[in-house]
């Protein structure tokens, strides 16, 4: 199928990329078969794509790190270690430090947008660990959209481990959608341990939807716990 589609105007082959990685869920080696059959550039983007995917993937996050080492342009590869960086587990936060510098090193020469992300990624691998570090790096954002989106991905993270720290991080985002719906996802991460916390941050949203959503993850998190118990 992916054979005989055209390339997309321009010879960006978007559409093939996108083609490629949605199959790499279901069959990798021929997903990563056609993305060799691409030009370089494209081929290198369309692993990071593959990458993309995976990384929300049970067990797909070594699959995506394999990935991302095979990519030939340092700025491509730096984007896919840093995917792969930010979405370990706290618990492994010294193997997402070393590969959040190593995506930041090989991935010195990006702008704009792909900049802003990969900073937002590697903020994200930093949170677990080093919060303040992790702040520090998404601050540097200078776009206030991706600034703020940035913060919020860290103050998810943080969460867990840091959850006063992450509630400060909310605080701190200047754009009040974005804050409020970052207050949820850490509202979210909170409710299975500290519901009554939760509960008293639910409090603090100004939108009644967001409350709402807020409501409903501890409400979630508590019949989850009591099942359990049972």
């Amino acid at each position: 199928m992916l054979d005989n589609m055209p390339p997309e105007e321009g010879g960006q082959s978007l559409g093939r990329i996108d083609l490629v990685a949605t199959w790499a869920q279901w069959n990798l080696p021929a997903a990563v078969a056609q993305a060799d059959k691409l030009p370089q550039l494209q081929r290198d983007r369309a692993l990071v794509a593959i990458a993309r995917r995976l990384v929300s993937v049970p067990g797909g996050l070594q699959h995506a790190l394999n990935i991302a080492n095979r990519i030939q342009d340092n700025s491509q590869r730096a984007v896919a270690i840093a995917l792969c960086a930010a979405h370990l587990p706290a618990e492994q936060a010294g193997v997402a430090k070393a590969l959040a510098g190593k995506a930041l090193t090989l991935g010195s020469g990006l702008q704009g947008l792909e900049m802003f992300e990969l900073k937002k990624l590697c903020a994200t691998a930093l949170a677990a660990g080093d919060a303040d570090a992790a702040v520090a790096l998404a601050s540097e954002i200078t776009d206030e959209d991706a600034r703020a989106e940035a913060l919020a991905s860290v103050a998810q993270k943080t969460a867990c481990s840091y959850p006063q720290k992450a509630v400060s991080i909310v605080e701190g985002i200047d754009i009040l959608s974005t804050r409020e719906q970052a207050l949820v996802l850490v509202i979210g991460r909170l409710a299975p341990r500290m519901p009554q916390y939760a509960y008293e941050l639910a409090g603090r949203l100004r939108s009644a939807n967001h409350k709402a959503a807020a409501l409903v993850a501890i409400a979630t998190a508590l019949q989850s716990r009591s099942s359990q118990e049972q």
